[in-house]
């Protein structure tokens, strides 16, 4: 998935003639097709604080160096593995923030279709597909209404544990690490 650079951003960036830092590295987790793939981006630096300019999830690195060729990161400066993972932490952080506090209310039919219609009225997990990487819901089921709460993406065992655990804390339930894959 490609980001467009926001224009805003780098018109002020460029008149101020900020340095632009750029990385590319492979095996980073694409949260839109769950898959580890390469991850490149671009970013400024002003008072020790990282600008997000723009950034991209690809299989081929010459699809990455074809997305900086519009002329507007020509004073740029490559940085390490580890500079590049802070960006991408930051990116996930906040996908993760939106995730958290996103909820959606599903048709008001989705109760009475199968298979929901057998489930009485509580909390259920929902995972996209039964290994890791996958993306885990949290749904709320009562006798009119179904909401899907909560999402994250989880990569290993411990990410899962650690949502449920704060499902659990923010609506003072108890939901048990049991998963329904193969609805909705």
């Amino acid at each position: 998935m490609q980001i467009q650079p926001n224009g805003e951003l780098i018109q002020k960036h460029l008149m101020n003639d900020d340095q632009f830092y750029l990385g590319y590295s492979d095996g980073f987790l694409d949260i839109n097709t769950l898959s580890y793939r390469g991850f490149g981006a671009v970013w400024t630096r002003k008072n020790n604080v990282n600008y997000i300019i723009g950034y991209l999830f690809t299989d081929n690195p010459q699809d990455f160096r074809e997305y900086l060729k519009d002329g507007h990161f020509l004073n740029t400066n490559e940085v390490d593995c580890k500079s590049l993972s802070l960006i991408y932490d930051t990116i996930r952080l906040e996908q993760e923030k939106k995730n958290w506090n996103t909820r959606k209310r599903l048709p008001i039919l989705t109760v009475f279709r199968h298979p929901w219609r057998s489930f009485p009225p509580g909390w259920y997990i929902y995972r996209s597909r039964e290994h890791y990487p996958f993306i885990a819901s949290v749904l709320h089921r009562t006798l009119c209404t179904f909401t899907i709460e909560h999402c994250r993406v989880c990569e290993n065992n411990e990410d899962i544990i650690k949502f449920i655990n704060q499902t659990n804390q923010e609506h003072s339930i108890d939901i048990k690490m049991n998963f329904y894959d193969t609805f909705i």
